[in-house]
């Protein structure tokens, strides 16, 4: 996932290499052709791949936010920089709003969250003006949950 605009610029040199590379290959033909088809597909893949993450990035920067399902608390912080993203908001301003530094803030959210406490994860959440709704399932319990107001 791109979180960045200095990762897009990176992204998109990517695809340009990619491109590069898979023009020199179908003009070659000193390979064997399932080798060189092979080289292609997965070229292919990849320029597909990152365009994939640019136009998510860029859909985010202009509000619209498309998120699957949490089915895990590890899929929280993916979604806490998509939606940084989408308001707009840099990793400075984050850092001002939850009192520590942007480093720290980039830190998080290239390990996606993962090691941050639940305590940091709230403060980020709660300056993204995002309110939870935590529903609990168990595999062998049945939970009651009171109805929401």
């Amino acid at each position: 996932m791109i979180k960045s605009d200095a990762q897009l610029t990176r992204t998109k040199a990517q695809i340009d290499g990619f491109k590069r590379q898979l023009n020199e290959l179908e003009a070659r033909t000193d390979l064997p052709e399932e080798a060189r088809k092979l080289l292609l597909a997965s070229n292919r893949g990849m320029i597909e791949k990152l365009a994939a993450e640019i136009h998510e990035y860029e859909d985010a920067k202009g509000g619209v936010v498309r998120l699957p399902r949490l089915t895990s608390p590890r899929d929280l912080g993916m979604h806490l920089v998509t939606f940084r993203i989408a308001q707009g908001i840099t990793q400075g301003q984050l850092a001002e709003m939850v009192g520590t530094t942007r480093q720290t803030i980039n830190k998080h959210e290239e390990q996606e969250y993962q090691l941050a406490s639940v305590d940091f994860i709230s403060r980020v959440s709660e300056a993204l003006g995002l309110l939870p709704e935590i529903m609990v399932k168990h595999r062998r319990l049945e939970v009651r949950q009171p109805a929401l107001a």
